[in-house]
C-alpha cells in the first residue's frame, strides 16, 4: 500500500513539477533564495524572487494542505521574509558597492574583500533562515505529505534548483 501511495504521489509530482517550478522567473535564485518557499516556498517574496500565489496553490494541491496548514504555511513564510528581506538588502547594497569599486579602478583589496566576507556572513544568514522556515514547515506535514514534500525537493534538485542556498520546493 505505502508503495501505491509513493508511486502515486512520483506520478503526480513529475506531472506537477513544471507547474509548480517551470515559473519561477529570472532572478528568482538571485542573491540567494527569497523567502518563498517550501524553500522557494517559504516567504513568497524577496532575493530569490516571488514565490508566486500559483506555486502556493500548486504546492497546496499536491501536498494536499489542510486549511490549518496553509493558515500555519503563511505564517512561517511571512516570519522568514521579515528575517531574509533586511539581510538580502544588505548583501545587495554589498554587492553594489563591491562592483563600483571595482568599476572605479584601484580599489583596496582589503576592503573589497571585507565586503565579500561580510556578504558571505549575510548569505549563511539567509540560509540559516531559509533551513530554519523549511524545517518547520516540514514540521506542519504528515508523514505521506513529507514523503511527496522530499520526492519534490528531489526533483526541484535535478533540476538544477537545488544549488541555491539550500532552496527547495517550499519557498524557503
Amino acid at each position: 500500500m505505502m508503495k501505491r501511495a509513493f508511486a502515486a504521489a512520483a506520478v503526480l509530482a513529475v506531472l506537477v513539477a513544471p507547474t509548480v517550478f517551470a515559473q519561477r522567473g529570472p532572478g528568482a535564485c538571485g542573491a540567494g533564495m527569497g523567502p518563498g518557499g517550501p524553500a522557494g516556498m517559504m516567504a513568497g517574496g524577496g532575493p530569490g524572487g516571488d514565490f508566486g500565489q500559483h506555486r502556493v496553490e500548486a504546492v497546496t494541491q499536491v501536498l494536499q494542505l489542510t486549511q490549518e496548514q496553509v493558515t500555519a504555511w503563511q505564517s512561517i513564510r511571512d516570519n522568514a521574509h521579515a528575517t531574509i528581506k533586511p539581510l538580502a538588502d544588505q548583501m545587495r547594497q554589498i554587492r553594489a558597492d563591491v562592483r563600483t569599486a571595482l568599476d572605479a579602478g584601484g580599489a583596496d583589496a582589503a576592503a573589497v574583500g571585507a565586503k565579500l566576507i561580510a556578504a558571505h556572513d549575510l548569505g549563511a544568514k539567509i540560509k540559516s533562515a531559509r533551513d530554519a522556515a523549511q524545517t518547520a514547515f516540514r514540521a506542519l506535514l504528515t508523514s505521506e505529505q513529507q514523503a511527496k514534500f522530499d520526492l519534490l525537493r528531489q526533483m526541484e534538485q535535478g533540476m538544477g534548483r537545488g544549488r541555491h542556498m539550500g532552496r527547495g520546493p517550499q519557498g524557503f
